[in-house]
């Protein structure tokens, strides 16, 4: 496949705790509506339909959105 854009795992990391607000490693449906790019695909990123995103879950729709 084509090579993807490096992206900043400071950056991501600090969006993923931002929204992660019981700090559990995951990101339910509603922690990921306060980040728009997130609201609108978060059952396409949620590959493991567990309800929640992990940090590469996240990672996956971080590197899509920027």
């Amino acid at each position: 496949g084509k090579a993807s854009m490096p992206i900043n795992s400071g950056v991501m990391e600090a969006a993923f705790s931002r929204a992660d607000l019981n700090d559990d490693g995951l990101l339910t449906r509603s922690e990921a509506q306060r980040l728009a790019a997130f609201s609108e695909r978060f059952d396409a990123l949620d590959v493991n339909r567990d309800s929640s995103l992990d940090l590469e879950e996240f990672a996956a729709g971080f590197a899509l959105a920027h």
